[in-house]
């Protein structure tokens, strides 16, 4: 057993929590071990389980695991272990994972290699924002802005409107939206889904409650934005009934019982024709990086539950700056940790603040100097123009180098100001307008400037 504790509390349509109960598991076989876990967010105990009952259902695995003498035997044990029960989906889903680590770590090789996929395919990952007062979804964005490229935000209250004007404030970055069965009218949905389109966004999960599947239905026929299945989705035998209802499913393990019946859902779901996400409950490194494994196969993937905890003693799926998901081969425990100095301290900030690649730095340079040559890119540096620097190994560019090399070199300043007209910064305006009155009151006080 173990308590995933949240750095913020979070909110959605229906609730508010500040921890998730989650049980990790062990399965070893020749001296290799595979890891596993459940969690279950307690909204959704009916489907996923309660601590006692995962407890409790591990137990009768335990009892009669050790009848397989072959880990790559997945198919039989699985099945088996299936129908021990007719629910206990979570506990299902920490077995399934704990035997496929397992396996990859006998292969030596990762799951998405093993399915046949190329990593460098999976989508970036969203980063959720909860329902929250203005001030708060407006610090939180400013947070995640600048590291992801695409947010998710949960509506399904009365300030659904506030919420998205609020983020936008702060950031035209796409946004995914999950209504958590937040909207009960079925026009009332489709006028917030055209106004939402208006805003930028590009998906939205599970529009209506789950009972009303023929209004959502209507919805999805009349939606400018595909509609993603979430709550009306458990497992593999729910997804032909739900073709033509949404445009597409949402896959999580934790309700699909683990990556061999997740996988068999993506390949059903483009047999039948419909777009495919992979999701998360709040979960460590070892089921996000289990459910990352066949992120390359999908449409969306929503994959920070790992990034949401205080306390993930799992190193696995790692999300860089520019929130590609890094697919590992395995999922390992993390290291007891040795004491934090202040060197490691600077060094994380470091990583922080400087987290854009070249070729993102480029790409907005090519907006106002299309044909930017790498000598240019050079001198800029070698002025200190453009700032950058080489951190384990890689160059990387200060998170807003290239907007600011547009402010301080007088040639790239120039060329802006002509394409977009001079404008100024709030701290900037702030300067012009106190800055002369502040220089004359030192100089007639007699103190030097």
């Amino acid at each position: 057993p173990y308590e995933l504790k949240l750095r913020h509390v979070f909110t959605v349509a229906t609730y508010s929590r500040t921890t998730t109960p989650d049980v990790q598991v062990e399965i070893e076989y020749d001296g290799v071990i595979g890891y596993g876990e459940a969690s279950m967010p307690p909204y959704l105990q009916k489907e996923l389980g309660t601590m006692e009952s995962v407890l409790a259902f591990l137990k009768k695995v335990q009892d009669i695991i050790g009848q397989f003498s072959d880990p790559f035997q997945l198919e039989d044990i699985l099945a088996y272990v299936d129908k021990l029960s007719p629910g206990d989906a979570a506990a299902k889903a920490a077995v399934d994972i704990a035997l496929h680590d397992l396996v990859g770590k006998l292969l030596r090789a990762p799951w998405y290699k093993i399915w046949g996929l190329d990593k460098e395919k999976a989508p970036s990952t969203t980063f959720t924002i909860g329902i929250d007062t203005p001030d708060v979804v407006r610090e939180k964005t400013k947070e995640c802005a600048e590291q992801f490229n695409i947010l998710k935000v949960k509506l399904g209250r009365e300030n659904d409107k506030e919420m998205i004007e609020t983020i936008r404030s702060v950031t035209e970055l796409p946004i995914a939206v999950d209504a958590n069965q937040g909207w009960t009218d079925k026009h009332y949905a489709i006028d917030m889904i055209q106004w939402l389109k208006e805003k930028g966004i590009v998906m939205i999960e599970q529009p209506m409650p789950k009972t009303q599947l023929d209004d959502i239905a209507w919805v999805t026929q009349q939606s400018p934005l595909p509609i993603f299945a979430d709550e009306s989705l458990q497992r593999l035998s729910d997804v032909a009934g739900l073709k033509g209802a949404f445009h597409g499913i949402n896959i999580k393990l934790m309700k699909c019982t683990g990556m061999r019946e997740g996988w068999k859902m993506v390949t059903l779901a483009r047999a039948l024709g419909m777009k495919v996400m992979v999701g998360c409950m709040t979960e460590t490194s070892c089921a996000c990086s289990a459910a990352a494994q066949f992120s390359p196969a999908v449409d969306f993937a929503d994959l920070d539950g790992n990034l949401l905890i205080a306390n993930d003693r799992f190193k696995g799926m790692e999300v860089y700056a520019a929130a590609l998901l890094f697919l590992v081969t395995a999922c390992t425990p993390k290291p007891e940790s040795k004491p934090y100095t202040w060197e490691d301290d600077l060094h994380q900030r470091l990583l922080t603040d400087f987290s854009r690649t070249e070729d993102e730095v480029k790409e907005y340079i090519r907006k106002y100097i299309p044909d930017v040559s790498d000598e240019q890119m050079c001198q800029w540096e070698a002025s200190k123009a453009l700032e950058c620097m080489t951190l384990n190994g890689e160059k990387r560019y200060f998170r807003n180098a290239a907007p600011n090399l547009f402010r301080v070199d007088s040639v790239c300043y120039q060329i802006k100001a002509a394409k977009d007209g001079v404008s100024f910064s709030g701290s900037e305006k702030v300067n012009m307008e106190n800055l002369p009155e502040i220089i004359a009151s030192v100089k007639k006080s007699g103190n030097p400037i």
